[in-house]
């Protein structure tokens, strides 16, 4: 086997690994370079390729688990940050299968988390839809399911952002009534749930 692990200057946190002096793969130095010190020399190409894929699922594995030890996190992230790391597409989705095998991941929980969170800064269901599109690749059909369940409550949701930020509000004062529209639409409300609420109040 001729195989070597070169350092990144322009990444001294990544390692390049070299089979008979063409690079094969980046990886990530703290994963990947003491693991890699332990194959023993004069491996076939075969025999490394099998040792190799069994460590790059061990490490898959355990570097998930102490990232989802840290914080709840989605499918998406999870395989987006395996990848960064040097762990091969398909690898990656198979750690992230078996994280939710697990019940490590659960996107339904997470999402729902994720909207509620928005939903308390004062934003419409429609304005979260659009954001968590933008920010996360989120499985379409959960945020919709999420967004649902959240958009019967957009009029609570209005309240509760009106008795938090709209006090000193002078109701009898046009334009400052008109830039709060403006502003409740702007957030995502509906035009005609805004005049509504501010009309009963």
């Amino acid at each position: 086997m001729v195989l070597e692990l070169k350092l990144k200057k322009e990444d001294p946190k990544a390692i390049l690994l070299v089979w008979e002096g063409d690079v094969w793969r980046r990886l990530s130095k703290s994963l990947f370079f003491n693991e890699l010190n332990k194959f023993p020399a004069g491996l076939l190409w075969e025999d490394f390729l099998e040792r190799f894929s069994l460590l790059e699922e061990k490490i898959g594995k355990r570097y998930s688990l102490y990232l989802l030890s840290q914080r709840a996190m989605l499918s998406s992230e999870l395989e987006e940050k395996l990848i960064s790391k040097g762990i091969t597409p398909s690898v990656a989705k198979g750690v992230v299968q078996y994280c939710s095998e697990k019940g490590f991941l659960n996107d339904e929980q997470e999402v729902a988390r994720l909207v509620a969170k928005e939903l308390r800064k004062g934003h419409s269901a429609k304005a979260v839809l659009f954001k968590l599109r933008a920010k996360k690749r989120l499985d379409e059909t959960l945020l919709q399911g999420a967004l649902q369940e959240a958009s019967s409550s957009d009029a609570d949701v209005l309240q509760k952002w009106l008795v938090k930020n709209a006090k000193k509000i002078t109701r009898d004062d046009p334009l400052a009534m008109r830039k709060l529209m403006a502003k409740l639409c702007r957030k995502g409300f509906s035009p005609e749930l805004v005049f509504k609420t501010l009309g009963d109040n």
